[in-house]
Protein backbone atom coordinates (compact mmCIF):
# COMPACT_ATOMS: atom_id res chain seq x y z
CA UNK A 1 0.00 0.00 0.00
CA UNK A 2 1.35 3.41 -0.82
CA UNK A 3 1.69 5.85 1.80
CA UNK A 4 1.38 9.74 1.26
CA UNK A 5 5.10 10.22 1.64
CA UNK A 6 5.22 7.75 -1.33
CA UNK A 7 2.38 9.57 -3.25
CA UNK A 8 3.59 12.76 -2.53
CA UNK A 9 7.53 11.61 -4.08
CA UNK A 10 5.82 10.17 -6.98
CA UNK A 11 3.83 13.57 -7.84
CA UNK A 12 7.27 15.46 -7.45
CA UNK A 13 9.02 13.27 -9.73
CA UNK A 14 6.15 14.21 -12.18
CA UNK A 15 6.13 17.68 -11.74
CA UNK A 16 10.03 17.39 -12.08
CA UNK A 17 9.70 15.07 -15.49
CA UNK A 18 7.19 17.70 -16.87
CA UNK A 19 9.18 20.73 -16.45
CA UNK A 20 12.32 18.88 -17.97
CA UNK A 21 9.89 18.31 -21.21
CA UNK A 22 8.65 21.55 -21.39
CA UNK A 23 12.59 22.68 -21.23
CA UNK A 24 13.32 20.20 -23.72
CA UNK A 25 10.67 21.30 -26.24
CA UNK A 26 11.10 25.40 -25.52
CA UNK A 27 14.83 24.21 -26.75
CA UNK A 28 13.47 22.62 -29.93
CA UNK A 29 11.04 25.82 -30.91
CA UNK A 30 8.15 24.75 -29.42
CA UNK A 31 6.26 26.79 -26.74
CA UNK A 32 3.96 25.67 -24.47
CA UNK A 33 2.09 27.96 -21.88
CA UNK A 34 3.78 27.39 -18.23
CA UNK A 35 0.20 26.41 -16.96
CA UNK A 36 -0.48 23.48 -19.89
CA UNK A 37 -1.73 20.26 -18.73
CA UNK A 38 0.33 17.42 -19.24
CA UNK A 39 -1.77 15.51 -21.88
CA UNK A 40 -1.23 18.89 -24.16
CA UNK A 41 2.48 17.57 -24.68
CA UNK A 42 2.26 14.76 -26.87
CA UNK A 43 0.01 16.20 -29.44
CA UNK A 44 1.95 19.43 -29.79
CA UNK A 45 5.17 17.25 -29.81
CA UNK A 46 3.27 15.34 -33.12
CA UNK A 47 2.12 18.25 -34.45
CA UNK A 48 5.28 20.31 -34.80
CA UNK A 49 8.53 18.41 -34.30
CA UNK A 50 8.54 16.37 -37.51
CA UNK A 51 10.53 12.78 -36.55
CA UNK A 52 12.73 13.51 -39.38
CA UNK A 53 13.23 16.20 -42.26
CA UNK A 54 14.66 15.85 -45.48
CA UNK A 55 17.49 17.55 -47.21
CA UNK A 56 16.92 17.91 -50.81
CA UNK A 57 19.15 21.10 -51.32
CA UNK A 58 22.36 22.65 -51.33
CA UNK A 59 21.89 25.78 -48.57
CA UNK A 60 18.43 24.15 -47.22
CA UNK A 61 19.31 25.43 -43.72
CA UNK A 62 21.68 28.37 -44.97
CA UNK A 63 21.44 31.20 -42.36
CA UNK A 64 18.70 29.84 -40.01
CA UNK A 65 18.46 31.10 -36.97
CA UNK A 66 17.51 28.24 -35.03
CA UNK A 67 19.51 27.15 -32.38
CA UNK A 68 18.77 23.39 -33.22
CA UNK A 69 17.20 21.24 -35.98
CA UNK A 70 15.63 17.77 -36.26
CA UNK A 71 17.53 14.79 -36.94
CA UNK A 72 17.70 15.39 -40.82
CA UNK A 73 18.22 12.76 -43.41
CA UNK A 74 19.23 13.04 -46.95
CA UNK A 75 15.83 12.52 -49.31
CA UNK A 76 16.02 9.46 -51.51
CA UNK A 77 15.40 11.35 -54.62
CA UNK A 78 18.13 13.79 -54.18
CA UNK A 79 20.98 12.77 -56.61
CA UNK A 80 24.16 14.08 -56.58
CA UNK A 81 24.02 14.62 -52.73
CA UNK A 82 25.60 18.02 -53.14
CA UNK A 83 25.41 19.53 -49.37
CA UNK A 84 27.39 23.13 -49.60
CA UNK A 85 26.41 25.83 -47.08
CA UNK A 86 23.88 23.51 -45.80
CA UNK A 87 24.52 24.73 -42.33
CA UNK A 88 26.64 27.81 -42.99
CA UNK A 89 26.43 30.82 -41.41
CA UNK A 90 23.63 29.83 -38.59
CA UNK A 91 24.08 32.57 -36.05
CA UNK A 92 22.69 31.00 -33.28
CA UNK A 93 22.89 27.28 -34.36
CA UNK A 94 24.48 25.58 -30.68
CA UNK A 95 25.38 21.90 -32.32
CA UNK A 96 26.38 20.18 -35.41
CA UNK A 97 22.91 18.44 -36.59
CA UNK A 98 22.41 14.65 -37.59
CA UNK A 99 22.30 13.98 -41.03
CA UNK A 100 21.06 10.55 -41.72
CA UNK A 101 23.06 9.15 -45.52
CA UNK A 102 26.01 11.65 -45.34
CA UNK A 103 27.70 8.94 -46.91
CA UNK A 104 26.12 9.72 -50.11
CA UNK A 105 27.37 13.72 -50.28
CA UNK A 106 30.07 14.34 -52.76
CA UNK A 107 30.35 17.90 -51.74
CA UNK A 108 30.58 18.95 -48.42
CA UNK A 109 32.02 22.31 -49.18
CA UNK A 110 31.38 24.71 -46.84
CA UNK A 111 29.25 22.70 -44.98
CA UNK A 112 29.45 24.23 -41.45
CA UNK A 113 31.27 27.56 -42.38
CA UNK A 114 31.15 30.97 -40.14
CA UNK A 115 28.49 28.55 -37.87
CA UNK A 116 30.24 30.71 -34.76
CA UNK A 117 27.91 29.37 -32.20
CA UNK A 118 28.16 25.85 -33.04
CA UNK A 119 29.98 23.82 -29.91
CA UNK A 120 31.37 20.21 -28.91
CA UNK A 121 32.35 17.58 -31.71
CA UNK A 122 31.36 17.23 -35.55
CA UNK A 123 31.78 13.26 -36.30
CA UNK A 124 31.71 12.28 -39.71
CA UNK A 125 31.47 8.87 -41.16
CA UNK A 126 33.17 7.40 -44.24
CA UNK A 127 32.81 9.37 -47.01
CA UNK A 128 33.25 7.23 -50.11
CA UNK A 129 32.12 9.35 -53.03
CA UNK A 130 33.24 12.78 -51.50
CA UNK A 131 35.19 14.97 -53.87
CA UNK A 132 35.20 18.39 -51.40
CA UNK A 133 35.01 19.49 -48.66
CA UNK A 134 37.14 22.40 -48.70
CA UNK A 135 36.33 25.19 -45.41
CA UNK A 136 33.67 22.16 -44.09
CA UNK A 137 33.56 23.75 -40.63
CA UNK A 138 35.68 27.23 -41.30
CA UNK A 139 35.49 29.76 -38.71
CA UNK A 140 33.44 27.62 -36.45
CA UNK A 141 35.41 29.57 -33.84
CA UNK A 142 33.83 27.13 -31.01
CA UNK A 143 34.11 24.12 -32.14
CA UNK A 144 36.00 21.37 -30.14
CA UNK A 145 36.71 18.19 -31.93
CA UNK A 146 36.21 16.85 -35.58
CA UNK A 147 36.25 13.51 -37.05
CA UNK A 148 35.86 12.27 -40.05
CA UNK A 149 36.21 8.93 -41.51
CA UNK A 150 37.91 7.84 -45.02
CA UNK A 151 37.63 9.92 -47.84
CA UNK A 152 39.11 7.76 -50.35
CA UNK A 153 38.19 10.17 -53.35
CA UNK A 154 38.49 13.34 -51.91
CA UNK A 155 40.61 15.88 -53.62
CA UNK A 156 39.84 18.98 -52.06
CA UNK A 157 40.19 19.65 -48.25
CA UNK A 158 41.06 23.52 -48.35
CA UNK A 159 40.75 25.72 -45.42
CA UNK A 160 39.22 22.50 -43.75
CA UNK A 161 39.06 23.97 -40.14
CA UNK A 162 40.83 26.94 -40.99
CA UNK A 163 40.61 29.81 -37.89
CA UNK A 164 38.61 27.11 -35.45
CA UNK A 165 40.39 28.81 -32.61
CA UNK A 166 38.86 26.55 -30.11
CA UNK A 167 39.59 23.13 -32.01
CA UNK A 168 41.45 21.27 -29.98
CA UNK A 169 41.32 17.99 -32.45
CA UNK A 170 40.86 17.20 -36.03
CA UNK A 171 40.68 13.49 -37.18
CA UNK A 172 40.76 12.28 -40.49
CA UNK A 173 41.03 9.27 -42.19
CA UNK A 174 42.74 7.86 -45.28
CA UNK A 175 42.76 10.88 -48.30
CA UNK A 176 44.72 9.05 -50.55
CA UNK A 177 44.19 11.16 -53.87
CA UNK A 178 44.10 14.72 -51.84
CA UNK A 179 45.36 17.54 -54.37
CA UNK A 180 44.72 20.85 -52.24
CA UNK A 181 45.38 20.84 -48.03
CA UNK A 182 45.75 24.73 -48.39
CA UNK A 183 45.07 26.35 -44.99
CA UNK A 184 43.73 23.16 -43.78
CA UNK A 185 44.52 24.21 -39.90
CA UNK A 186 45.47 27.93 -40.65
CA UNK A 187 45.30 29.80 -37.38
CA UNK A 188 43.84 26.86 -35.02
CA UNK A 189 46.26 27.91 -31.92
CA UNK A 190 44.25 25.22 -29.58
CA UNK A 191 45.39 22.37 -31.42
CA UNK A 192 48.60 20.27 -30.28
CA UNK A 193 48.80 17.31 -32.76
CA UNK A 194 48.08 16.15 -35.89
CA UNK A 195 48.12 12.91 -37.71
CA UNK A 196 48.19 12.59 -41.44
CA UNK A 197 46.97 10.14 -44.20
CA UNK A 198 47.54 12.24 -47.04
CA UNK A 199 49.24 10.42 -50.46
CA UNK A 200 51.49 11.45 -53.04
CA UNK A 201 49.05 13.80 -55.25
CA UNK A 202 49.13 17.37 -52.77
CA UNK A 203 50.08 20.36 -55.01
CA UNK A 204 48.81 22.92 -52.84
CA UNK A 205 49.85 23.34 -49.19
CA UNK A 206 50.44 27.02 -48.16
CA UNK A 207 49.48 28.01 -45.01
CA UNK A 208 48.52 24.48 -44.18
CA UNK A 209 49.54 24.62 -40.21
CA UNK A 210 50.05 28.36 -40.35
CA UNK A 211 49.78 30.06 -36.67
CA UNK A 212 49.07 26.62 -34.91
CA UNK A 213 50.84 27.74 -32.08
CA UNK A 214 50.85 24.90 -29.90
CA UNK A 215 51.04 22.27 -32.54
CA UNK A 216 53.96 19.92 -30.80
CA UNK A 217 53.55 17.14 -33.57
CA UNK A 218 52.64 15.87 -37.00
CA UNK A 219 52.62 12.25 -37.30
CA UNK A 220 52.99 10.55 -40.38
CA UNK A 221 55.06 11.79 -43.41
CA UNK A 222 53.50 14.64 -45.85
CA UNK A 223 54.61 14.38 -49.27
CA UNK A 224 55.19 17.86 -50.46
CA UNK A 225 57.27 16.26 -54.06
CA UNK A 226 54.30 18.19 -56.18
CA UNK A 227 53.52 21.63 -54.31
CA UNK A 228 55.86 24.42 -55.91
CA UNK A 229 54.68 27.21 -53.22
CA UNK A 230 55.55 26.58 -49.77
CA UNK A 231 54.52 30.13 -48.35
CA UNK A 232 53.95 29.98 -44.67
CA UNK A 233 53.24 26.16 -44.76
CA UNK A 234 54.06 25.78 -41.59
CA UNK A 235 55.12 29.15 -40.10
CA UNK A 236 54.24 30.52 -36.46
CA UNK A 237 54.80 27.29 -35.06
CA UNK A 238 56.77 28.03 -31.93
CA UNK A 239 55.85 24.20 -30.09
CA UNK A 240 56.55 22.12 -33.04
CA UNK A 241 58.88 19.15 -32.18
CA UNK A 242 58.19 16.62 -35.16
CA UNK A 243 57.30 16.37 -38.75
CA UNK A 244 58.15 14.51 -41.60
CA UNK A 245 58.09 16.16 -44.97
CA UNK A 246 59.34 14.84 -48.02
CA UNK A 247 60.23 15.96 -51.04
CA UNK A 248 60.30 19.59 -50.71
CA UNK A 249 60.90 22.09 -53.71
CA UNK A 250 60.27 25.07 -52.50
CA UNK A 251 62.12 27.28 -49.53
CA UNK A 252 60.44 26.86 -45.70
CA UNK A 253 60.33 29.11 -43.33
CA UNK A 254 61.34 26.98 -39.64
CA UNK A 255 62.82 29.15 -37.51
CA UNK A 256 60.14 30.10 -35.10
CA UNK A 257 59.82 26.12 -34.29
CA UNK A 258 62.64 26.57 -31.79
CA UNK A 259 62.11 23.25 -30.23
CA UNK A 260 62.22 20.85 -33.78
CA UNK A 261 63.81 17.96 -33.29
CA UNK A 262 66.70 16.34 -35.36
CA UNK A 263 65.62 13.69 -36.74
CA UNK A 264 62.62 16.21 -38.01
CA UNK A 265 65.81 18.47 -39.86
CA UNK A 266 67.42 15.18 -40.99
CA UNK A 267 64.68 14.12 -42.73
CA UNK A 268 63.54 16.82 -44.48
CA UNK A 269 67.06 17.82 -45.72
CA UNK A 270 67.57 13.68 -47.09
CA UNK A 271 64.29 14.23 -48.49
CA UNK A 272 64.60 17.28 -50.37
CA UNK A 273 64.55 17.62 -54.12
CA UNK A 274 67.69 19.11 -56.14
CA UNK A 275 66.88 22.81 -56.26
CA UNK A 276 68.63 26.35 -57.54
CA UNK A 277 68.98 28.99 -54.88
CA UNK A 278 65.98 27.91 -52.28
CA UNK A 279 66.38 28.40 -48.74
CA UNK A 280 65.18 26.43 -45.61
CA UNK A 281 65.16 28.79 -42.31
CA UNK A 282 66.08 26.67 -39.01
CA UNK A 283 66.51 28.26 -35.79
CA UNK A 284 69.62 29.29 -34.67
CA UNK A 285 69.02 27.64 -31.35
CA UNK A 286 68.98 24.32 -33.23
CA UNK A 287 72.93 24.85 -33.42
CA UNK A 288 72.92 25.58 -30.27
CA UNK A 289 71.76 21.69 -29.20
CA UNK A 290 73.36 19.95 -32.36
CA UNK A 291 76.52 21.72 -34.05
CA UNK A 292 78.17 19.36 -35.04
CA UNK A 293 75.36 17.11 -36.80
CA UNK A 294 73.57 20.95 -38.26
CA UNK A 295 77.01 21.11 -40.06
CA UNK A 296 76.77 17.73 -41.46
CA UNK A 297 73.21 18.44 -42.47
CA UNK A 298 74.30 21.85 -43.84
CA UNK A 299 76.56 20.12 -45.82
CA UNK A 300 73.99 17.62 -47.33
CA UNK A 301 71.54 20.41 -47.99
CA UNK A 302 74.15 22.36 -50.03
CA UNK A 303 74.99 19.40 -52.12
CA UNK A 304 71.38 19.36 -53.25
CA UNK A 305 71.24 23.72 -53.89
CA UNK A 306 69.73 24.91 -50.66
CA UNK A 307 70.91 27.24 -48.12
CA UNK A 308 70.66 26.69 -44.91
CA UNK A 309 69.71 29.73 -42.57
CA UNK A 310 69.46 30.06 -39.13
CA UNK A 311 67.63 32.81 -37.61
Amino acid sequence: MQTPEIIAQEWERIYRAKQDLRTALTERGVSLPKDALLEAYAPKVRSEIPPLVEIYKEQQFFQTPQERLPKLTIAGSYSPVKLAWLFGRCPNLLEAPEVIGIERASSLHSLLRESRAVRGALVLPDLPVCLQMDSLVRECSNIQSVTIGDAPICEDVNYLAAQCTQLQSLTIGALPVVRNIEAILYLCPEIERFETHFGDKITSAAWAFNYCTKLREITGVIDLTKVTNLNSFIAECPALEEVRLKGIQDNLILHQSTHLSLESVRYLITEAQQVTGKTIYLSRKLTERHPSELVELGKAANAKGWTISYR
